[in-house]
């Protein structure tokens, strides 16, 4: 077996930090099934912010989350 080699992804920096459903759970104070439900409804309308499903794993660009966000809580 090789080596992990961090020569090979040079440059990884410039990719977009996501956040799991456990994270997003946690900031917005939501019980499991009711988070998941949250980022399957935001997956399928394609917003308020971006929702990667990998399988049966979501994942949230933070950038988008964050700006949504910071307006959530002002009822815009």
């Amino acid at each position: 077996m090789s080596e992990f080699n961090m020569e090979k992804i040079k440059g990884i920096e410039h990719l977009s930090k996501m956040y799991n459903a456990e994270q997003i759970r946690y900031v917005l104070g939501m019980s499991k099934s009711n988070v998941y439900r949250f980022l399957e409804e935001v997956y399928k309308n394609g917003g308020p912010f971006v929702v990667v499903k990998i399988g049966r794993l979501y994942r949230v660009k933070s950038d988008s989350f964050d700006e949504w966000y910071k307006t959530f809580g002002k009822g815009d």
